[in-house]
């Protein structure tokens, strides 16, 4: 198991973060699906360059200013969208300031091409950040590779016993 590491955050860093983060869950938002394709796809990119972000911030130590240009300069370009095409989303364009924080916000991002597992906990109150860069060779089972094997095991006991 990989260890917990802490990082108290500056004031610009916090308002980095937690701008970062909004704008994660508004392009990860569950009504995402009644777009349409491009904008499905737009919004798959645009949480990508979030997660991106808050990835490069956990192993360099600093915000990558492009991608928190490209996040100002996307806002701008779905503010300016007809708000029609938006009318089924929950969170719109100009409300992602709006998005109250928990004090305690969970995250967790997997990077399968290099084999990482990130989980964090951003306390707001602290402006501290813990979190864990895991490998498969030095993570515990998470959840759902316990649920998984959990099933995966079940299954092989009905259908051994209960071939058909």
């Amino acid at each position: 198991m990989s260890e917990l590491l802490r990082k108290k955050l500056n004031e610009r860093d916090q308002k980095f973060f937690e701008q970062a983060i909004k704008f994660y869950f508004f392009t990860r938002q569950r009504n995402i699906k009644t777009l349409n394709t491009d904008l499905r796809a737009r919004f798959k990119h645009d949480g990508n360059v979030a997660y991106s972000l808050i990835i490069k911030f956990l192993e360099e130590d600093e915000f990558k200013f492009d991608y928190m240009e490209f996040i100002n300069d996307e806002l701008v370009k779905l503010r300016a969208l007809d708000p029609e095409l938006l009318r089924d989303l929950m969170i719109k364009p100009g409300e992602i300031n709006e998005i109250e924080l928990l004090e305690e916000v969970s995250l967790s991002f997997t990077d399968e091409e290099n084999d990482h597992r990130y989980d964090l906990i951003y306390i707001k109150k602290e402006s501290m950040l813990e979190y864990r860069i895991s490998t498969s060779e030095n993570r515990s089972p998470g959840l759902f590779e316990k649920i998984k094997k959990v099933f995966a095991s079940h299954w092989e006991s009905n259908h051994i016993n209960n071939p058909g």
